[in-house]
């Protein structure tokens, strides 16, 4: 069974930038069949891409000279690791789900750990008022399960929790202090519905500081991803543009407060890739406000048409699957008891076959107390399928609750 805390890596599995991504950028074209449709000076291929120009004899411009890269002299991992010993801030972008990029990270991590051990380790996917739980769950004050509970990880990321968690561990393991960087999420949907102008003063205690709107060429970037995902949760462009400037702004600013508070600390920040990519997010905002901190970006893949402004560094790993999780098939509620109870069952729910129905109550799981959604999750962490599992459910019986347990082979 793959471990990803035991995983080592090979220096195969790691390629540094200068130019690699032109390169690779140009396989993959070339493996992507164009459409017959035409339009003037574009062209659509069958991924409904419409950024390729269309050469003509009468136009002879449009051929650029390409870029070029000195295969011999590309670094290995290990070269790009000892560029990044020399800097105080390491940014490092990840595909959510994409759990060769999580590994990265946690390699970073270890190698810069090992170097000096003392380190931060700052995180979009938390928020900063969550910020004293995550201090406790370093420090022994609260377990894992209370931390995730506290965090409210489930409800504000939604993305699966063990693409996160070899690192989280590491961090608990050596005391490597988390930093929560992200916003409020109900203040981005204020910001996204009304923009930052109409949010009231109350609500606007919790944006940063500076919002620094000059740099064009992020606005073009974010109106490229605009396009491509129109259901953004704003209601116009110029929101969406205020969410991402709150974002990258209050995340900045929750890593400066922080180093300027602990300037011994090496800082690494994990983030989503296009919230580093051209250093138009978080790095160039927490630049304005450290300028004299040395920092690199490293990219997971590249994220928008290569160039080599894009980051100091590209890592290209290997894909790897994050393991399939074991699954209950019962879609929950909240209800007014507190209770977590059955509201339906998904296609050959396993939990259905096995004998739960509707309505009823988790009162545990494997003999684990079950108060929350969390609880679920987190009892159900580390199963997978054909794994059993006891439920321990309340059900309504001539009006009163009754206890039964039923084993479930989850799915």
């Amino acid at each position: 069974m793959f471990d990803p805390l035991q995983n080592k890596f090979t220096k195969s599995q790691f390629v540094m930038l200068s130019f690699f991504i032109l390169t690779a950028a140009s396989i993959l074209t070339s493996c992507q069949s164009v459409s017959p449709h035409q339009v003037t000076g574009k062209q659509h291929n069958n991924h409904g891409q419409s950024n390729i120009a269309v050469w003509e004899p009468s136009k002879p411009d449009t051929y650029k000279l390409p870029a070029a890269l000195h295969l011999k002299n590309m670094p290995d991992f290990d070269g790009v690791i000892n560029e990044l010993f020399r800097k105080r801030i390491i940014f490092i972008g990840e595909s959510h789900d994409r759990m060769s990029h999580h590994l990265n990270q946690l390699e970073i991590i270890k190698r810069m750990h090992a170097e000096d051990p003392n380190i931060v380790i700052g995180m979009e996917f938390f928020q900063q008022p969550f910020q004293i739980y995550m201090d406790e769950f370093i420090n022994g004050t609260i377990d894992e399960r209370e931390f995730l509970k506290k965090t409210e990880f489930f409800k504000r990321w939604r993305i699966d929790y063990r693409y996160y968690r070899p690192i989280i561990q590491f961090a608990k393991k050596h005391s490597i202090p988390l930093l929560a960087l992200d916003v409020l999420e109900e203040i981005q949907r204020k910001v996204g519905m009304s923009g930052v102008d109409g949010l009231n003063e109350e609500d606007k205690k919790h944006l940063p500081e500076d919002i620094d709107r000059s740099n064009e060429k992020y606005r073009e970037f974010l109106e490229s991803i605009y396009k491509r995902h129109p259901t953004t949760g704003s209601k116009s462009f110029d929101n969406f543009i205020d969410v991402q400037l709150v974002r990258d702004e209050g995340m900045a600013q929750s890593a400066a407060n922080y180093y300027n508070k602990h300037p011994e600390k090496r800082m690494i920040i994990l983030a989503g890739g296009g919230h580093l990519v051209y250093g138009y997010g978080i790095p160039q905002r927490l630049t304005r406000r450290l300028p004299k901190v040395d920092s690199a970006i490293v990219l997971n893949g590249f994220l928008n048409k290569p160039s080599p402004d894009l980051a100091d560094f590209v890592l290209l790993p290997e894909p790897l699957r994050l393991t399939k999780a074991g699954r209950l098939g019962v879609l929950m509620d909240e209800v007014k008891t507190g209770d977590i109870a059955v509201s339906g069952f998904s296609e050959h729910s396993p939990a259905k076959i096995a004998g739960v129905k509707n309505e009823d109550r988790f009162s545990k799981i494997d003999g684990q107390n079950i108060k929350s959604m969390t609880d679920v999750k987190f009892a159900l962490l580390e199963k997978k399928p054909g794994d059993k599992v006891v439920l321990t459910m309340k059900r309504k019986s001539w009006g009163n609750d009754k206890t039964i347990d039923v084993e479930v082979t989850l799915y």
